[in-house]
């Protein structure tokens, strides 16, 4: 088997919970959704000079020659896939991760540091961020340059040195030079979400991608009773300054709040605020042992 080594830029594409859009549409109007969103992300990655190397389920990995044409591609999706109309009154978000190093391409495939790490930045993502290292945002001309911030340092396995994540910012609508001011500044975040689901305490920093309850294997979170719940049933992520639960599931979800209010969601979204309760698919109900607890705290910084 022949072996190329050499160093490019890589970037994964991956389409926000694909999952509740199987649950949501049917597997084939899901799938169409879904192959529809990867085609507008290869044409991007093609126009910006880079090369699709494979597409597995909801992720497209693509091969740059440099870091800015990876970047490039990365905006120009961030400014055309989620504002587009994917059928069935769906938009799509993304997550991406980019990174540049050492690369092995054999058999059609590529291997190496570089896909790890994409894929690890990638993962990190919050819907709709595209997440890359120091190394990157320090490569680019001024005009993109000026579009990065340092987030926080992370570890990755097989690595001794932890990496810098840098976030690079989209362009306003309409304003092709302007930066779109940050829906969330990380490291300001003064907020901490704590989940308590019997005797596990789980806390949630505001960098957190985000965090699925459910009863697949797969979530972060399975409720101790999960007669009610779908495969994945809702997540939270940190938007606009605030911890964000939507709601994909079928039976809904119940939020009761401090005040002692219980709101329904069915593929809602609700802040989470102050202290409260959540039940996964059934109504809320005096003396319940199984529900999720949750507290909007301070964290340390």
């Amino acid at each position: 088997m022949s072996e190329e080594n050499f160093e490019a830029t890589i970037m994964f594409v991956d389409v926000v919970d694909s999952t509740s859009l199987y649950e949501t549409l049917g597997d084939q109007d899901a799938q169409a959704v879904i192959a529809k969103c990867l085609r507008m992300a290869e044409t991007n990655i093609r126009m910006s000079r880079g090369e699709t190397i494979k597409v597995s389920g909801d992720e497209v990995m693509a091969l740059f020659t440099s870091e800015e044409a990876a970047v490039r591609a990365a905006l120009k999706n961030l400014d055309t896939i989620p504002q587009a109309d994917m059928g069935h009154g769906v938009h799509v978000e993304l997550h991406t991760g980019l990174y540049h190093g050492p690369v092995i391409r054999a058999e059609g495939d590529v291997y190496g540091d570089a896909v790890n790490v994409a894929a690890r930045l990638t993962s990190m993502s919050q819907p709709g961020q595209i997440l890359t290292t120091r190394q990157t945002a320090e490569s680019l001309r001024a005009d993109l340059r000026e579009r990065t911030r340092k987030l926080y340092d992370t570890t990755v396995k097989g690595r001794e040195q932890p990496l810098e994540v840098y976030e690079v910012l989209g362009v306003s609508e309409g304003d092709p030079t302007g930066i779109l001011a940050p829906e969330t500044d990380y490291m300001a975040a003064r907020q901490v979400l704590k989940l308590r689901c019997g005797e596990k305490l789980i806390e949630i920093p505001p960098f957190r991608k985000e965090f699925i309850l459910g009863r697949d294997e797969s979530c972060d979170l399975i409720p101790r009773d999960t007669t009610f719940v779908s495969r994945k049933h809702a997540r939270i992520a940190y938007r606009r300054d605030k911890f964000v639960l939507q709601d994909h599931s079928t039976n809904g979800t119940y939020i009761k709040s401090q005040d002692g209010n219980v709101v329904h969601l069915h593929q809602e979204a609700l802040p989470l605020t102050g202290r409260g309760k959540i039940s996964l698919g059934k109504i809320i109900t005096p003396n319940d042992k199984l529900l999720i607890e949750f507290s909007v705290e301070e964290r340390k910084i």
